[in-house]
């Protein structure tokens, strides 16, 4: 006989409890149930949501919401997507209610639910409502203009269209868009930062985008120079724009009279045939002293492959604060003029240090799994891995077949975590051996 249980009846302290031990899709699943349980599953389960990724980038949407877990080491995503026909051959179909709208179709597959709905723009709004009202966190916003059908039904969702990052690509079909990036603006709030991939735009209203923390227009030929030398933002980045010597030398001229504290690269596409002639500007640049700075310049905003900028070629000069800046042309796949300040002259010292504990975390996360399987017998071929590479600091990938062979006792989300955990370790180590490498050619030099 099945007696019901009257949970949402439970006292405050003990409904969370309970909560505690849902999974997070089990939470999602729970909070369809009604309203009222989707307000208590947002009173109660007091997830750390890192972001929320909100994509229309293909031909469906797409909604990944990234947690970190208690043990603040690892992460975990809860996807919705929507699909087309791809469905119809999943054998387990389900229905989910959101309030009055009925998604017939859904395939639940791990944390991922797969989605066929008539209308996905409109489905991704109100799933996305959902989601982001018991899952509260900052949403980044990404837009391929070219496979939306109706872009401004989707930014008149607030909880969308305040967002702390917008990415946005014109895609292959650019003749056919009619939005331009000053109606997009015009009704999103951006917190931190802006990519805008896009050429078909005159102008945009400076006031938007001037307080950005980061900022990449692919097309900057409306700006002028008092924008570039008004704009407060961290990171620049204008490909296509009309500035030339004279107004890359008036930008660092107005840098060295200012007390801004808060720039530290700003990059400027550039012609290769055009001549940074510093000899006409009104300062005294001089050319790398080792004793002031370091050769490579750190750009956290660039993968760790690219995170280093060689400066050695390039000029500087000091403000009477000590701040250094560097100017410099780097001509490669791509050419670009470069105004980088060194907040930290040394930055290969810092960067090491940061390196090195991200390597215990990740060294951590494994020590954690081999913990937690200890009991097992049949664990020990995977634990004697994991325990080589913890007492040698070094990780290798394992075979198809030591893991065919480790399947058998470990779930399969313990595999994905291990090769997760050894992407994570070889990135480190490449990037702690370039960054050594330039703190020995420093060393030599000094």
């Amino acid at each position: 006989m099945t007696v019901s249980f009257p949970l949402l009846r439970l006292p405050a302290v003990a409904l969370r409890e309970v909560l505690l031990n849902f999974g997070t899709m089990d939470l999602l699943e729970f909070s369809f149930t009604s309203t009222r349980v989707r307000d208590c599953v947002f009173r109660s389960a007091r997830l750390r949501v890192i972001e929320h990724n909100v994509e229309f980038l293909k031909e469906y949407p797409h909604i990944v919401t990234v947690f970190k877990n208690d043990d603040g080491l690892h992460e975990h995503k809860l996807e919705w997507e929507f699909v087309g026909g791809q469905l119809a051959g999943k054998s387990h179909q389900e229905e989910r209610r959101i309030g009055c709208h009925r998604f017939e179709k859904c395939h639940k597959n791990g944390n991922i639910i797969q989605c066929h709905f008539h209308n996905p723009e409109f489905g991704a709004s109100v799933v996305f409502n959902h989601i982001s009202k018991i899952f509260q966190g900052p949403v980044n916003l990404f837009l391929d203009l070219s496979h939306i059908r109706n872009l401004y039904s989707i930014l008149l969702n607030q909880n969308i269209s305040e967002c702390q990052k917008l990415e946005v690509y014109e895609g292959y079909n650019n003749e056919q868009n009619d939005e331009d990036l000053y109606g997009i603006l015009d009704m999103v709030n951006i917190g931190k930062e802006l990519k805008a991939y896009v050429t078909n735009q005159d102008e945009i209203d400076f006031d938007q985008i001037c307080h950005l923390e980061s900022l990449t227009l692919e097309n900057a030929n409306w700006m002028t120079l008092p924008d570039l030398i008004s704009l407060n933002c961290r990171y620049g980045n204008f490909i296509n724009h009309k500035f030339g010597p004279f107004d890359v030398n008036s930008f660092a001229e107005n840098w060295y009279n200012s007390t801004n504290r808060t720039l530290a690269k700003m990059q400027l596409g550039w012609d290769v045939d055009t001549e940074l002639d510093l000899k006409k500007s009104k300062l005294e640049w001089k050319k790398w002293d080792p004793k002031i700075r370091s050769r490579c310049f750190y750009d956290p905003s660039e993968p760790y492959h690219s995170n280093r900028i060689d400066c050695s070629e390039g000029y500087d000069i000091t403000r009477s604060d000590g701040l250094t800046a560097t100017i410099l042309v780097r001509d490669g796949f791509e050419c670009y003029a470069l105004f980088l300040v060194w907040h930290d002259p040394y930055p290969e010292k810092t960067r090491l240090n940061q390196l090195r504990e991200r390597m215990a975390e990740e060294f951590k996360k494994f020590e954690n799994v081999f913990e937690s399987h200890r009991g097992n017998e049949k664990y020990v071929t995977v634990g004697k891995f994991v325990k080589s590479w913890i007492e040698s600091k070094e990780i290798a990938h394992l075979s198809f077949e030591e893991w065919k062979y480790a399947l058998d006792y470990i779930t399969e989300d313990t595999c994905h975590l291990y090769n997760r955990i050894v992407k994570n370790v070889n990135d480190i180590q490449k990037e702690i051996k370039l960054w050594e490498s330039v703190d020995n050619t420093n060393n030599c030099i000094l």
